[in-house]
């Protein structure tokens, strides 16, 4: 993995850059680069430049870091020195089992794993240089491809384990195109890209070493050794947490002991007794140095030098081409000005037959490596007649394209003709007038591509790639194209290999353009990353566009509105039950989803606005209507909150398995109805005989016979009443002409499943209304489809008075947040106390964990949010133990859940994971444990939801079918394991929860933000470390400049006669630059007071400055887009294109496949994952 971090000025920069050298001097030469005694080397093209190789001397790290020549002392930054920012540390970590091979290798096998290790971060460091960097002019920057960089290697953690990483500091120093220096800005989106590129190269690397690989997640795992050894060198966070789990509970005296217990000493241990130890590690496992070697395969290594030999052959025919063309050029300007009488003489054959006979003989010796028979093609001396010479060319050209090259297919064929992409090589024949004739477009090796691109479920294909972007992105740029070849290229392809691959991939027929629409010029102009090039796929600009006429369609149908007095007169009826009016934004917000709308109607409600309320009535006035009332959301959580108000919900996962559910319901119906016909024969045939006994004996046993019949009878007949009701409940659900479909949290669902809504709306003749807040948490799936449907109606209500909050000054942070004006709501908070930020995470996390426990409401009314699932888990377990300590939580065991055990007391809180119809609980719902018992099936717990219901359920794997049926005739309400605390949960899980008092550890962007600071209603704590201000500062986007900043730049420069940013040039950045160099504003750091900090105290001031980043990121949108906010560079066939995705269609016609697709595709919310359906089918079938 790629993990970055800004490196700051002053004593940061020296610290580093001791750590660095000090480490060097402690571990010795064992621990780098495979024995050599290295202090570190210098990477980088500016390095270069500067005449720097080699290995870094003691001093050179920090002078580089402080923006010094490294040798020469000589000033190349305008502020070197201590106040200067140093740059980046960008570490590259190798996966566990690398790490773990490299441990227990003999000293051959780990110096050539260091040197793969090398190698990958070489090339990645590489990659990031020629793409990530920029130079920080305020007036048109430019890329930056010559940065300086060093390379440090090393082999353990901090806890001592084997991890094999190379940390690369990066200075904050550029070499423009002229030849000066300069600072430079990091573009952190290629991060994702640049780590997966780097395991693809490790990945290549090791398989060269006859190790075979393995796909594991988005990363590789080297194939062969055991899980258990790779989970026994874990992090000590997961040590502690697995002792905890052994002692049964999360004490705080527990947690001491397993700190110690799993606590390494402070002293220095050397390369050789880390090494032993952790060879006897391994040895517990079954590996040892010979093992590992019995793990390296010579036909892995033959393979992966032959399709290196591959890529350096490819690299040979452009390089060929290359020269052909300049070739061309020269001549052509030589025919020009040579006299007709003097011929010229060949040349062209010359230079591009040398180029290619050359690599015909590289694929030849390649070839030979794995056995295969090329037959080699002797080409014609390349003095030879013109004819000879032009047949020449062409012979060797097939040659290699047929022996190195994947040949075009017609589609790259059509597109490249389409869009008249420029290939062109020079003719092998002699002319006075420039003569060109196109030339094929380039291949990828095949030995490079294992399988068939062509085959959609090849991860590499066309398909597999457009799929994996578009799966969380309806716009995007070259950032994702290159991480998911790069993902997807693991032990397939190395860096050369992907940037072909990715060449290729780019003038695919199913790639679009796209260019921003003119009304927006001006405000890309003013945004450097706006002004880059976007892409989508015809698949989803056909989806999008398909989705926005057919929401124009259904807007103008009004075949569902209700006339105005009948709604007048369900609000008068709903007040008069309520005993309370509604607001007139609600009023009108009703009267616009039930009468002034036609079949899709839109509310945008701000957090706390009353939404569900509004719902409410507007329900009443539609059944009022005549029409039914359905529901619908992304996760389960929000259909409880329909259901509450009699709004029959269920979520969009279970709404798409619907056909599915009811099939299998009907199915159980019939059986259920066979059953107990079959139970009655039974019953009258004995009645029958019963009839004709003669025999004392025998009438007593027909008897008994005929009563056990009779109870089966009544049996069955329940099982088909059941299974009746069950029907008619799924059935229920369907949607018919006249119905109204409401759809909560409408901002979360990504572009297909609202296409998906949306036609089922229009073909059954129903009404579709969407309720959300587009900014508020954003959809997982591609595109921002309730934002782009409100700009295609052109109409919607709006809810902004926020309800939930008292305090007028938190809903003036609510809507500074809202509104971009994130210093003002940081300030707002710090006025009040209730920000702190301390140096390190620990004590960041203490001041949490005492805040949280000091407060004394009741713990279901405050609520801990987090930004990482990691983070939630680390704060459970700290208040669990604090609270078992002081007694608010007794009787604690450990229980398997669906993540491992957890340590659970009476008392604790409880966060479910996992609808379940049979127990009546919602993803994401809260409630606290009121008992725990042991019985013969388990442990049995009993949990009170904060919606006041009481749930009883036995701990264990729903899908065991025995367990689950024993669970029910006990009694209990069913099997389910899939919980954990509730004390801090992430901000994704919060959002639609109101509790009293909320804390806040670490905080997003804008969407984010806005959750975490509306979900409570009396106050909000927020909690930083400094650490998460510079990361901040690194994930920090290029938004537009804030209104405040523009208002105080515009101040600034009057007052003191400067120049302002001008208009086309001003972004976030630009505006934050100009307020950090002359002014101390709360968004920055610069010289001269700023009349903003008024009436802070100086430690309040010192703290606003510090927070500037967590401002930027506050104030940074990261909306969801959709190809509507966008103009396609070129047009296409729509009709052919719709055609064929059509023909794609009819392909899946069997009810497997059908089934598979729909669970795949809500597959991507973790909400929904196997829980809806699973759900349904429950319900039907009367399993858990």
């Amino acid at each position: 993995m790629l993990s970055i971090a800004p490196i700051g000025a002053g004593e940061v920069a020296s610290g580093y850059a001791e750590y660095q050298e000090s480490e060097v001097s402690r571990q010795g030469r064992e621990d780098y680069y495979a024995g050599e005694q290295d202090a570190g080397r210098w990477a980088g093209q500016l390095a270069s430049a500067l005449g720097l190789q080699g290995d870094l001397q003691q001093g050179e790290l920090l002078r580089m870091l402080q923006g010094y020549h490294p040798r020469t002392g000589e000033a190349l930054a305008y502020n070197a020195g201590d106040q200067h920012k140093a740059g980046w540390d960008l570490t590259f970590s190798a996966p566990k089992s690398v790490s773990s091979v490299w441990a227990v290798a003999n000293e051959d096998t780990r110096a050539a794993i260091e040197r793969a290790q090398e190698a990958a971060a070489i090339a990645a460091l590489k990659f990031l240089e020629e793409r990530a960097f920029t130079s920080r002019d305020r007036q048109n920057p430019s890329p930056i491809t010559s940065v300086l960089a060093a390379r440090y290697q090393h082999g353990t953690s901090r806890e001592k384990e084997p991890q094999l990483h190379t940390h690369c500091p990066v200075a904050n120093m550029g070499l423009r195109a002229d030849g000066s220096v300069c600072a430079i800005d990091f573009d952190a989106r290629w991060k994702m890209a640049a780590g997966a590129l780097y395991r693809s190269v490790l990945a290549a690397e090791m398989q060269k070493l006859g190790f075979a690989t393995e796909r594991d997640g988005d990363s590789f795992r080297l194939a062969g050794l055991p899980d258990a050894l790779l989970q026994s060198w874990s992090t000590r966070a997961g040590q502690i947490r697995q002792a905890l789990a052994e002692f049964g509970h999360a004490t705080a005296k527990a947690a001491a002991v397993a700190a110690r217990a799993t606590r390494r000493g402070k002293e220095d241990s050397t390369q050789s007794e880390l090494r032993a130890e952790w060879a006897a590690t391994a040895a517990e496992h079954g590996v040892t140095a010979e093992s590992i070697e019995a793990l390296r395969s010579a036909e892995v290594a033959a393979e992966a030098q032959a399709r290196a030999a591959k890529t350096a052959v490819a690299a040979a025919a452009r390089q060929a081409q290359s020269q052909a063309q300049s070739c061309a050029d020269a001549a052509r300007i030589q025919a020009h000005a040579t006299a007709p009488e003097h011929e010229p003489g060949p040349r062209l054959g010359e230079h591009a037959t040398a180029g290619m006979v050359a690599a015909m003989e590289k694929i030849i010796a390649a070839g030979a490596t794995r056995g295969d028979k090329i037959d080699p093609v002797k080409p014609l001396n390349p003095s030879a007649p013109k004819a000879e010479q032009k047949f020449d060319f062409r012979q060797v050209r097939e040659w290699l394209n047929k022996n190195s090259k994947k040949k075009l297919n017609l589609r790259e064929d059509e597109v490249a003709a389409a869009q008249d992409v420029p290939a062109d090589q020079p003719a092998p024949v002699r002319a006075p007038d420039p003569v060109v004739a196109p030339a094929d477009m380039p291949g990828i090796d095949l030995d490079a591509l294992l399988g068939d691109l062509s085959d959609p479920a090849n991860p590499l294909s066309p398909d597999a790639i457009f799929r994996a972007i578009t799966e969380h992105d309806s716009v995007f740029t070259e950032h994702r194209i290159y991480q998911s070849v790069a993902v997807a290229a693991q032990g397939v392809l190395d860096d050369e290999g992907i940037r072909a691959y990715v060449a290729r991939l780019m003038i695919q027929r199913e790639l679009l353009p796209l260019r921003r629409p003119p009304e927006l010029a001006d405000c890309d102009a003013r945004d450097p990353r706006a002004t880059e090039r976007h892409y989508t796929t015809r698949q989803m600009w056909l989806l999008e566009t398909a989705l926005a006429e057919r929401a124009q369609r259904m807007d103008a149908d009004n075949s569902v509105a209700v006339d105005v007095p009948a709604v007048d007169a369900a609000i008068a009826a709903f007040e008069a039950r309520k005993g309370f009016a509604l607001a007139p934004e609600q009023r009108a917000a009703l009267m616009h989803v039930t009468s002034d709308t036609g079949a899709l109607a839109i509310v945008r409600g701000a957090a706390g606005a009353g939404k569900t309320t509004m719902l409410e009535a507007a329900a009443d006035a539609w059944r009022g209507a005549g029409s039914r009332v359905l529901g619908c959301a992304l996760a389960g959580k929000a259909t409880a909150g329909m259901a509450e108000v009699g709004i029959d919900s269920m979520t969009i996962a279970a709404r798409q398995f619907l056909p599915v559910s009811i099939a299998s319901a009907r199915e159980r119906r019939d059986q259920s109805a066979d059953w107990l016909a079959k139970q009655v024969d039974i019953r009258d045939r004995l009645a029958t005989r019963l009839e004709s006994a003669r025999k004392p004996e025998t009438i007593e046993r027909m008897q008994k016979s005929l009563e056990a019949a009779e109870q089966r009878v009544v049996a069955a007949a329940d099982l088909l009443a059941d299974a009746t009701t069950a029907l008619e409940k799924l059935e229920a659900q369907q949607l018919r002409a006249g119905d109204v479909l409401v759809c909560d949290e409408a901002g979360m669902v990504g572009s297909r499943d609202m296409s998906w809504l949306a036609q089922q709306c229009a073909d059954a003749g129903a009404k579709l209304v969407l309720v959300g807040d587009e900014k508020q948490l954003q959809a997982i799936s591609a595109g921002g489809a309730f934002r782009m449907l409100q700009r295609a109606v052109g109409r919607y209500a709006e809810l902004v008075e926020n309800r939930r909050q008292r305090s007028e000054d938190d809903r003036l942070a609510a809507n500074a947040i809202v509104a971009g004006e994130a210093g003002e709501a940081i300030r707002n908070y710090l006025e009040r106390g209730l920000v702190r930020v301390d140096r390190t995470r620990d004590e960041s996390v203490a001041a949490l964990v005492n805040g949280w426990l000091d407060d004394e409401i009741d713990p279901a009314a405050k609520l801990i949010l987090t930004k990482t699932r990691a983070d939630a888990a680390e704060l459970n377990s700290l208040i669990q133990s604090h609270r078992f300590a002081g007694g608010e939580v007794i009787n604690s065991v450990p229980l398997s859940t669906a993540a491992g055990k957890l340590a659970v007391g009476e008392g604790d809180r409880l966060l479910f994971g996992q609808n379940s119809k049979r127990l009546g609980v919602m993803n994401g719902q809260l409630g606290t444990v009121d008992r725990i018992d042991l019985t013969e099936l388990g442990h049995v717990v009993t949990v009170r939801t904060d919606a006041g219901v009481s749930v009883r359920f036995l701990v264990g794997d729903p899908d065991d079918r025995d367990l689950a049926k024993n669970a029910r005739e006990s009694g209990l309400a069913g099997v389910y394991n899939n919980f954990a605390l509730g004390y801090a949960i992430t901000t994704h899980k919060s959002q639609g929860a109101t509790v009293r008092a909320s804390y806040v550890f670490g905080l997003g962007d804008r969407e984010m933000g806005y959750v975490q600071s509306t979900r409570h209603k009396d106050r909000a704590h927020f909690y930083f470390t400094a650490a998460d201000l510079e990361q901040l500062e690194v994930e920090a986007g290029n938004g537009e400049a804030t209104a405040r900043m523009l208002k105080a730049m515009e101040a600034i420069a009057k007052k003191q006669r400067l120049e302002p940013v001008p208009d086309n040039q001003r972004s976030f950045r630009t505006v934050r630059e100009w307020l950090d160099l002359h002014s101390d504003v709360a968004l920055g750091t610069g010289r001269t007071p700023d009349p903003k900090l008024e009436g802070l105290t100086k430690e309040q001031q010192e703290l606003l400055l510090r927070l500037k980043d967590a401002t930027r990121a506050l104030a940074a949108s990261h909306q969801k887009e959709t190809t509507a906010d966008y103009l396609l560079e070129a047009q296409f066939d729509r009709q052919a294109a719709e055609k064929e995705a059509a023909e794609k269609l009819l392909l899946v016609d069997d009810r497997a496949a059908v089934e598979n697709e729909v669970l795949s595709a809500n597959g991507r919310h973790d909400e929904v994952q196997k829980t809806a359906p699973a759900d349904e089918l429950a319900l039907t079938l009367g399993g858990d």
